[in-house]
């Protein structure tokens, strides 16, 4: 905090200075010389970042939450100064909350003590690691080890004990997918609640050389819907805006070791019902990831016979749209520097990209596929980003064992701007062969006037592909300005009709999309409506020759909260669709040709996740098609202690065509059972009558100590013939053990 009094010092000095000088009747050139002066100093205050300075401890902590330590007690570096951010921006807080921060050659800790007058009202649900957070009280701290506001990483902790890590890409992005090793323990005690944190070095990419990180903290207190940060008041901006950091200094002698970590794994799997005879019931398969840390901020990894038997299962979605739908990532391999990997920016869901992940080790159908080896290289080396990806995929029924390749690299230009490439070779769907190239340039200015931001983007993509014989292209371009109380994207891609990125994601083919996404926002004080927005999101899609394909207009939409939590969603669109081939939209249930359009109204209720229970509603009432359409989705949330949650989503569509009439339903059920933070047993059911097939997943966890797990999964589906009699159709039973040794 050493600058920031010095330049209020200034600033008082210069103030005092005026006084005088007024009143003495200064010439016209002493007048002429402290002007400048002053204004130089009141910007100075005004965009002044905090900085605090480290002083290195003999004697580590024990990270258990609590606070007696002799290095907290003897820590020089203590500070309290946070503001809030919402629902106030740049107040005091309401609750005071204590700092303390020291640091080893291995370790960066931190000790925080939140006082809270109101201890039976801390929310304390959640101690499960990488779940749903927003339900806790809950502290986050955001490290860029480079200082140079281009990509860091965030720790959160929970009341209740939860662990969540993430990277930060391009300047403010949250990925939270990204696992790293590393110990926090948080306690409720007597005036509030404690959390103690211990970052190992060896989790971090950094400059040995440089001693300043910029540095965040932020305390979210959530009956209140209270956000408090050290630094970056801005309600607009998430703690993770790089940009708005401020500084640790003081950071020497820091080590990473050899930069080599050896994680060794072996699954077993045991699957009685295996539709093919040449399969065997039990399968045992041992495999390890090799890290090299070639430089601190750019590393190697080489896999060996990958396995994903503790990933989490995909929540069905019910697809009754003539395109395929995406699932997100959920392997740790491919989300780990997934950051990296990205290219351009699009707000259009169904835009096209030239690199989706999924794509590599699993089918169409989402069923795994083998992967004998992989090596990746990923990082930063100077201004650039680097991120190379080359697997070796096992055979399936109608493809040989196929190479596949991902480069991609950004160059930073303009200070906060990058300029990039990317390369995808290999069709993991045929024999042949595909490769795609691009380039984008991404454009930040986050220096606006009265702290506002704008982005830009621009990307140019290219096929060619074995499969479709063609060669050709996507472009599209983005510009954002992401501020308060008025913000909006505006968003255009056109995808050529035989635009085929073997190693992306391309739902629709032949069009342009055009997008555009306004919102107004205004804050009250006081009253029973706390935030109201006003929203207006017209999309189209049209063909290459500007025809209409589809539209869908939510304009406009209008959100109110409380300031509890509580939000209620009006919207209103219009919709429709140019059909030029049948497509069977259910079974038995055919959309000719034809041009349709139709309004749809819809209505969202939800009660804030800080109470045991949540409850969330949906109803859409309108057209579809030549038909009509309604949806009621009602969700429930249940969590009475940090040890158990449950939730329930059900979504029932009754749709009405010419054609025919049918129910969709769609359940979810999720039961999770947390022991401790570092065991936990989840299970999920799901069924949808469109499929007939009712799958459950259960996942226990054993984080024997960060690092170091031990899985055991069984997954099991039936299907439900129309006699209502579960039929077991596939099963299988899964350990996995994993271990982390750092060299």
């Amino acid at each position: 905090m050493l600058y920031s009094k010095f330049v209020r010092v200034l600033a008082v000095f210069f103030i005092r200075k005026l006084a005088v000088l007024n009143a003495s009747k200064p010439t016209f050139s002493s007048r002429a010389m402290f002007w400048p002066l002053l204004l130089v100093v009141v910007t100075a205050v005004a965009g002044a970042k905090p900085s605090i300075r480290l002083s290195p401890t003999i004697t580590p902590p024990l990270i258990d939450g609590q606070l007696h330590d002799p290095c907290w007690i003897e820590c020089k570096t203590i500070f309290r100064d946070f503001r809030q951010v919402s629902p106030l921006e740049n107040a005091a807080p309401t609750e005071p909350t204590e700092v303390r921060m020291t640091y080893d050659a291995d370790y960066l800790y931190l000790a925080i003590r939140c006082l809270d007058s109101e201890v039976d009202q801390i929310i304390a649900k959640e101690m499960q690691h990488d779940r749903d957070t927003d339900s806790d009280d809950m502290l986050t701290v955001v490290v860029d080890t480079f200082n140079r506001q281009n990509d860091g990483y965030y720790f959160s902790l929970t009341a209740g004990g939860a662990k969540l890590e993430g990277l930060v890409k391009d300047k403010d992005t949250e990925t939270p997918e990204w696992d790293t090793i590393w110990y926090g323990r948080s306690r409720i005690a007597d005036h509030g609640w404690t959390a103690e944190f211990a970052i190992p070095m060896k989790s971090l990419a950094f400059d040995p050389v440089g001693e300043s990180w910029g540095f965040n903290i932020e305390r979210v207190i959530r009956r209140k819907q209270e956000i408090v940060r050290w630094a970056g008041f801005s309600r607009v901006k998430e703690v993770t805006a790089l940009s708005d950091l401020g500084e640790i200094t003081g950071m020497t002698g820091l080590r990473q070791g050899h930069g080599l970590e050896f994680r060794p794994f072996a699954s077993v799997k045991y699957s009685p019902l295996r539709s093919r005879s040449d399969d065997h019931e039990w399968d045992l398969k041992p495999g390890f990831d090799l890290t090299w840390h070639a430089t601190p901020s750019l590393a190697a990894t080489l896999t060996v016979n990958t396995d994903f038997a503790e990933a989490d299962v995909d929540e069905r979605q019910m697809n009754l749209t003539r395109f395929k739908i995406s699932y997100p990532e959920k392997r740790n391999f491919f989300l780990q520097d997934s950051s990296l990997f990205a290219f351009g920016t699009s707000s259009i869901e169904d835009a096209s990209l030239p690199y989706y992940s999924r794509t590599i080790g699993l089918t169409a159908e989402g069923r795994p596929v083998d992967i004998l080896a992989g090596v990746k290289v990923a990082g930063r080396y100077g201004p650039a980003t680097i991120g190379f990806l080359d697997t070796q995929i096992d055979e399936t029924d109608s493809v040989k064992s196929k190479n596949l390749l991902v480069a991609r690299s950004t160059l930073d230009v303009f200070g906060e701007s990058n300029v990039g490439v990317i390369l995808t070779n290999g069709d993991p769907r045929a024999n042949g062969n595909s490769t795609t190239v691009g380039a984008d340039f991404n454009y930040l200015n986050s220096y606006l006037a009265h702290g506002k931001s704008v982005d830009a983007h621009l990307w140019l993509v290219g096929t060619d592909s074995n499969l479709l014989g063609e060669r050709d292209y996507s472009m599209a371009a983005e510009l954002n300005y992401p501020n308060e109380p008025f913000s909006f994207t505006l968003s255009a891609q056109r995808v050529g009709k035989d635009f085929d990125p073997a190693l992306g994601d391309s739902p629709r083919t032949g069009v342009w999309h055009l997008y555009a996404d306004a919102n107004y926002i205004v804050h009250r004080e006081t009253g029973l409506v706390r935030t109201m927005t006003v929203n207006m999101k017209p999309y189209m899609v049209t063909d290459l020759h500007g025809k209409s394909q589809s539209i869908d207009h939510n304009t406009p939409k209008f959100i109110f909260e409380n300031a509890a939590g509580d939000s209620i969603e009006f919207k209103y669109s219009p919709q429709g669709e140019r059909i030029d081939e049948p497509f069977e939209i259910y079974k038995g249930v055919v959309i000719p040709r034809g041009n349709y359009s139709w309004d749809r109204g819809c209505v969202e209720i939800a009660t804030t996740r800080a109470r045991a229970l949540r409850a969330a509603f949906e109803m859409k009432v309108g057209g579809y098609y030549a038909g009509h359409h309604r949806v009621f989705a009602p969700n429930l949330e249940w969590r009475p202690s940090s040890h158990l949650y449950m939730g329930l989503n059900y979504t029932l569509q009754e749709i009405r065509l010419p054609e025919g009439s049918f129910n969709a339903r769609l359940g979810n059920f999720a039961m999770n059972y947390t022991f401790s933070p570092n065991l936990s047993l989840n299970t999920m059911a799901q069924y949808d009558n469109k499929s007939r097939l009712f799958g459950t997943n259960i996942r226990l966890k054993w984080i024997v100590q960060p690092g170091n797990e031990v899985f055991l999964v069984w997954n099991q589906n039936y299907t439900n013939p129309s006699d209502w009699n579960l039929r077991p159709v596939d099963s299988q039973v899964a350990t996995k053990v994993a271990w982390t040794l750092r060299f």
